[in-house]
């Protein structure tokens, strides 16, 4: 973990803890031991940082939601509904590959542990997190809608219900399959949602 800190100091000690809290859980990982690993002063660490709590927040903004708010959804006339779709899985399940990528991990399951972990803790970071996948299941209602109003689609239910439950199988087999590699977890997520398409969509 040592290369890390060849960054700038603040992102050294961002990504250096990020690792530690995956590996250990926030509770077990003390400043003295980020402190250790970045090979720094306590006074450099509480110039970037109030306290652990500071830090640990800061983490989740850098590896969760700034990080997973780069990767947008199209919107693009173009595309057809099944098109869109497909491309919400990818959009979901690629900021899970470069993070595996960045922290050299084969598997999901200690990012999932840390991300729950950081809702337990903190009660504003679980509002922040339902907020995160509201959105993503607001985007799907309205591309459901949309469907719905050409009468493209094989049922009438409300919107929202439908996006909830296209999205509890994206959310649900990435989290099932976090012991997989990346690659795995999209194959098998890419398998599902052609299924769903083939019966939710009518055959022109």
């Amino acid at each position: 973990m040592d290369y890390f800190c060849s960054m700038n100091t603040k992102e050294s000690i961002i990504t250096t803890a990020f690792q530690l809290f995956l590996q250990d859980g926030f509770k077990e990982v003390s400043v003295n031991r980020i402190i250790d690993h970045c090979g720094i002063s306590k006074g450099a660490f509480y110039h970037h940082f109030q306290s652990k709590d500071d830090l640990y927040l800061q983490v989740l903004d850098r590896f969760f939601f700034n990080y997973f708010s780069q990767f947008q959804f199209s919107y693009a006339s173009d595309m057809s509904f099944e098109d869109k779709i497909k491309d919400f899985v990818l959009t979901f399940i690629t900021p899970y590959e470069e993070l595996l990528q960045l922290t050299q991990r084969k598997d999901l399951l200690p990012y999932f542990r840390f991300l729950f972990q950081s809702a337990t803790l903190h009660p504003q970071i679980q509002y922040r997190i339902n907020k995160h996948f509201y959105k993503k299941g607001y985007y799907l209602a309205q591309l459901i809608e949309q469907e719905q109003s050409k009468n493209r689609l094989t049922v009438e239910t409300d919107s929202k219900k439908i996006a909830r439950y296209l999205l509890s199988i994206v959310l649900g087999m990435t989290i099932l399959d976090g012991i997989y590699e990346a690659s795995k977890i999209k194959s098998h997520l890419e398998e599902s949602i052609e299924i769903l398409l083939f019966g939710l969509v009518k055959k022109q």
